[in-house]
């Protein structure tokens, strides 16, 4: 995938979102040119479990976050909702771009339109691109004459700014040249979110930019260890995720899902559990604080 040992141009964290199934796994191989996602298959459905994976392509660094979910708003899965907050983490403090996986023919209007009401938001939808994954299924038709069959399908796209690319991993892979080879395909997709980045800025929210600051206050703990800056972000996370897993346990599955979209509801639903643990929080320092005082007058009256 044209990786080199320098990187030139501009890193990029892109988000996958989209149904198990759909080849969310297989389309975030392709964007990085190894075999680094795995999907678990159970008995019922196929589960992507979550992963975020980094490689150099076309001289540079790309991010791939890959979420779990089927934009049902509805369901509570803890499992999941476990995974997707590991993906809100990984996702702050900005993303350059939400990539939307849509498997070719699978899908009916009634759930285009589910995903319709699922990406609402302007700000969402000015980074997001589409992805059509088992490009063989278009049997010879264009993107855009496939479209044509079916409505939301188009106003999903349009709402996107008309930002497509179609992936193949059957027939495409052996291909170099041409717009039927991934390679083009994934070189294609990297430019469109370049052109994001340049019309939009990076995607950000009050919620993400909260998250960060609460890895940074974790950070700070982890200074005096003597590991790498890297490292110690990494631990900074991971105390982040087990406090926010405790805290969202009464929340949907949706509503987190909906806040990494900056979705508003959604937000205003995450916000407040966040205030109330940092309530918690402060309450408890300002009582350590107060307790080390007194302590400090006992000592002095001594």
């Amino acid at each position: 995938m044209g990786c080199t040992s320098s990187v030139s141009q501009p890193e990029r964290k892109i988000v996958l979102l989209g149904k198990a199934g759909d080849g969310k796994s297989s389309a975030g191989n392709t964007i990085l040119g190894e075999n680094v996602f795995t999907a678990k298959t159970s008995a019922s459905n196929e589960r992507v479990e979550y992963k975020k994976r980094e490689r150099v392509v076309y001289g540079r660094k790309i991010t791939v976050i890959d979420t779990p979910g089927d934009f049902n708003t509805d369901r509570n899965d803890e499992e999941t909702k476990s995974e997707i907050i590991k993906a809100l983490i990984d996702c702050a403090p900005e993303v350059d771009a939400f990539v939307v996986v849509i498997r070719v023919g699978r899908y009916t209007e009634h759930e285009y339109e589910k995903l319709l009401k699922t990406m609402k938001g302007d700000n969402v939808l000015k980074h997001t691109v589409i992805l059509f994954t088992f490009g063989e299924q278009l049997e010879g038709k264009t993107i855009n004459e496939f479209m044509k069959d079916c409505s939301q399908l188009q106003e999903l796209v349009d709402k996107c700014g008309g930002r497509c690319h179609v992936i193949d991993n059957k027939y495409w892979n052996k291909r170099k040249r041409g717009n039927n080879s991934n390679r083009v395909q994934v070189k294609n997709l990297l430019e469109t979110i370049d052109e994001i980045v340049k019309e939009n800025g990076r995607f950000t929210s009050e919620l993400l930019q909260e998250v960060e600051e609460h890895i940074q206050d974790e950070a700070k703990n982890e200074t005096e260890s003597g590991l790498p800056p890297e490292e110690q972000r990494e631990n900074a996370k991971k105390n982040v995720y087990w406090k926010y897993l405790e805290r969202f346990a009464g929340v949907a599955t949706g509503a987190v899902l909906g806040a990494l979209l900056g979705i508003r509801v959604s937000v205003a639903i995450v916000k407040s559990v966040l205030k109330s643990y940092l309530t918690l929080k402060t309450a408890l320092v300002v009582a350590a604080e107060g307790a080390a005082g007194t302590l400090n007058v006992s000592l002095c009256s001594n």
